[in-house]
Order: C-alpha cells, then structure tokens, then sequence
C-alpha cells in the first residue's frame, strides 16, 4: 500500500513538473536563421532565451541574411525578422556595414548585435519582457559623461 501511495505521490510530482517545462518551453522564442555562411554555434552561445528550431515552419520567427557588395569594397547585410504563428504580422528589417578590413569575428559580432535588436520587439510581447534590461551608451561630450 505504501508502495502504490508513494507511486502516486512521485506521478503526481512528475505532472506538475512536466507542466511547468512545457509551459516554459512554449514562451521561449523560436528562431530559424537562414544564414548560411553563419556561425549558428556562435550564435547559439552569444543568444538566450530562444530555441533555435531546425525547421522554419516550427519558429516564431524566421530571421534571413543577405548581402551585397558596397562601394568601397565591403559588405551590406540585411537582416530581415518574419513573425510567424503568435507574431503574425510582427516584421522587421535591419541592416549593418562590414568594411573591407573587418574580420569574420566583426562579422560574427555585429550578426549577433542585429539580431538581438532586431528579437526584442518579439520578446516585449512575451512573459520575460519584465525581465529584460535595456541599457544605452553614456553620452560623452568634451570627455565627461552626461546623461
């Protein structure tokens, strides 16, 4: 009796669990990035909160780079963010500058940079929003900070 009172017990403990995994795993975004000559393990490292999903029709948000040769010899990146599912609607394009001297670890950097901007409108519709902190530069002017 105390065997099947115990078995019980720990169902019940594994459901509640259970719950509260799923639960947070749906809040989570989840991102597609097609960026093929991307660092996607850089990526995965530099970016929490999101689930990066393997297909595009699973993702919240489809993220898509392309590029283009500038002037002077370096890169126009476009990144373009499509809300899928709950953020339907929900669109954005970014783009950033590599010169012609910047490094695969600029191009790795200000990847992650623009995604990141380009996420948080998709976040501030999310529980977490609260939880999000958005800092700015210090303005300097005549070498003191002013704010």
């Amino acid at each position: 009796m105390k065997r099947i009172v115990l078995f019980i017990i720990l169902l019940c403990v594994a459901q509640v669990y259970s719950d509260t995994t799923i639960e947070n795993s749906e809040e989570k975004l989840k991102i597609y990035i097609d960026y093929p000559t991307g660092d996607l393990n850089y990526f995965r490292e530099e970016i929490s909160n999101v689930d990066f999903v393997r297909f595009m029709q699973e993702a919240d948000v489809y993220i898509l780079f392309s590029k283009q040769r500038t002037g002077s010899g370096g890169q126009k990146y476009t990144v373009d963010f499509t809300g899928q599912k709950r953020f339907q609607g929900i669109d954005e394009s970014l783009t950033f500058i590599l010169e012609k001297n910047d490094t695969d670890d600029d191009e790795r950097r200000k990847s992650v940079q623009t995604i990141k901007l380009g996420l948080i409108r998709y976040f501030a519709r999310t529980k977490i929003a609260d939880e999000i902190t958005i800092s700015f530069p210090i303005e300097k002017k005549n070498g003191r900070a002013h704010r």
